[in-house]
């Protein structure tokens, strides 16, 4: 019984994965989870069609070392101008973690853009610059870009 169980999880697993609406998601890690302001995060998300919208996440996995409740990055290469300064949360005012967790690691998805419509078909450049006015920070493990097509 527990081997059907665990095969109808497992099919589940496989069928949700298969049906995901992302376009583009990849991390980055954080050498020694120190990021300095001259380490540049590069991702090349690659779009086939223009006329479609899509969401856009920042995705930061981080552990409670980190000394801030937040963090603040440059995003470059998607919006208006030609960078955005942005604030992702990371710990709540009672100190406990947004997120996703497992012992003292965490996840968190941070919308950045809804419904954005790329400039370009193919890849596209997008950057991000820790912005914080401590150099380095400590505790950030990756940093994940997140495209989501709009249905």
């Amino acid at each position: 019984m527990k081997r059907i169980l665990f095969i109808f999880l497992a099919l589940v697993v496989i069928s949700q994965a298969c049906t995901s609406d992302h376009v583009f998601q990849e991390f980055e890690s954080i050498p020694k989870s120190s990021w300095k302001y001259t380490d540049t995060i590069n991702f090349y998300p690659e779009i086939k069609d223009i006329h479609k919208k899509y969401d856009i996440y920042i995705a930061v996995r981080y552990d409670k070392s980190y000394e801030f409740s937040n963090m603040w990055l440059k995003v470059y290469g998607l919006g208006e101008q030609d960078f955005e300064r942005i604030d992702v949360p990371l710990f709540k005012k009672d100190g406990s973690p947004y997120g996703k967790g497992l012992l003292s690691n965490y996840t968190v998805q941070a919308g950045y853009l809804k419904a954005y419509t790329f400039k370009k078909s193919g890849k596209n450049k997008v950057q991000f610059v820790q912005n914080m006015r401590k150099n380095p920070i400590n505790g950030i493990l990756d940093i994940g870009l997140i495209v989501k097509e709009v249905k």
